[in-house]
């Protein structure tokens, strides 16, 4: 399936951000080093929106870009704890 998405054309991005969303660091990994996929901010997006944090380090430490609203995507999922204050 990812060898399909990545050889026959169509939004390489959109693909990519497909497999971050799927939160597989393997998929992803793929994608980045042998298929040469691109990605935007809308991977780390697609990564924090589905709470996959190994998958959203990954691309972030491989230079995926941090779209200021990452952080808030990460929260309407609910993948972000309010800290309790007393």
């Amino acid at each position: 399936m990812l060898t399909w998405a990545a050889t026959n054309g169509g939004d390489a991005v959109k693909n990519t951000r497909i497999i971050a969303k799927g939160g597989d660091v393997r998929a992803l990994r793929w994608a980045h080093e042998v298929a040469k996929l691109p990605w935007d901010e809308s991977t780390s997006l697609s990564c924090a929106a589905g709470g996959h944090l190994d998958a959203l380090v990954y691309a972030l430490n491989r230079g995926c870009l941090f779209h200021d609203r990452t952080s808030v995507h990460a929260a309407a999922g609910g993948h972000l704890v309010r800290p309790r204050t007393e």
